[in-house]
């Protein structure tokens, strides 16, 4: 189904051009520009990550409403993060190194380029920085926790590396990041979000005790933050930051007080639009995760 935005003066609608093929909306909420013509609210039982229109992270707590910088809302999936990284690391307690022996692992301050990544808030300013500018071999930064990697699951993390980056569980080959259609461009200037799933194994085989690794080249600096793996899917959800009381994040469900004879309710995403399932409640109705930030709801 696709929007139809017609002129003011087109319409007979008291609300504004907001229209799809049911006819004109009764209720609308346009996230992306502040408007709507009801109250609505999420239900959360957890913490979770936003952004703001300034592209900065922060965590907010159970049944808050949750934002990209598009402004667009996020209604996501329980998902928990298995990789037991804090997103502001202290030590590197539960970490070790593969490969090249002239290699080091550290926490370093990395203020300034996590702020342009919009991390400061959550990192504290620290990252991981894997260096293997003396070595002559690759060089893997592996975490001790292990995960069974038989299954759907997506490995991503903030990245930024003068070298070849590759995410990776330990047993099977993966190709480098910025190989494959749709992959961020690794630079050492700044932060990007990288990621590999399972079905993107090119060699290799499935363990159910697997450990993660990140890998760069001989002579390169690797820095890392909030690394996040993720069972049970196959693209990174929103980043659940890591701290000593949160590994996960929990289901969210959208109520709308939306009255009367409803047709249909529409939402309108970056990738066009979807009609929307919904179980009626007392004064409204409950819009179950749809993993696709929502621009827009119109409700014919």
């Amino acid at each position: 189904m696709s929007l139809a935005l017609l002129s003011t003066s087109q319409l007979r609608s008291p609300i504004g051009p907001y229209h799809t093929a049911e006819g004109f909306a009764k209720f609308v909420w346009d996230f992306a520009n502040g408007y709507h013509t009801a109250d609505f609210s999420v239900q959360r039982s957890s913490a979770a990550s936003t952004q703001a229109r300034d592209g900065s992270f922060a965590v907010v707590q159970a049944d808050a409403a949750r934002f990209t910088p598009a402004g667009a809302l996020l209604l996501e999936q329980l998902t928990v993060n298995l990789a037991e990284v804090l997103a502001a690391p202290i030590d590197t307690s539960g970490l070790y190194l593969t490969g090249a022996v002239e290699a080091t692992l550290a926490v370093v301050e990395d203020t300034t380029a996590l702020a342009a990544a919009g991390l400061l808030g959550v990192t504290s300013g620290r990252a991981l920085l894997l260096d293997n500018s003396a070595g002559s071999t690759n060089a893997r930064l592996a975490l001790q926790a292990t995960v069974d990697s038989t299954g759907d699951w997506v490995l991503s993390a903030f990245v930024r590396s003068d070298g070849t980056v590759s995410l990776r569980t330990g047993y099977g080959g993966y190709p480098a990041i910025g190989s494959l259609i749709g992959d961020p461009v690794v630079t050492p200037t700044g932060y990007v979000r990288a990621s590999r799933n399972s079905a993107q194994k090119d060699g290799g085989a499935n363990n159910p005790m697997d450990p993660i690794w990140f890998d760069v080249s001989a002579g390169a600096k690797l820095w890392i933050s909030c690394p996040q793996w993720e069972p049970n899917r196959l693209s990174p959800s929103s980043p659940v930051f890591q701290s000593t009381s949160q590994t996960s994040r929990a289901a969210e469900t959208l109520f709308l007080p939306v009255q009367g004879p409803i047709s249909q309710i529409t939402a309108i995403t970056p990738q066009g639009s979807v009609a929307l399932a919904s179980t009626q409640t007392v004064g409204g109705a409950l819009i179950a995760p749809l993993e696709i930030p929502i621009l827009k709801i119109l409700v014919t």
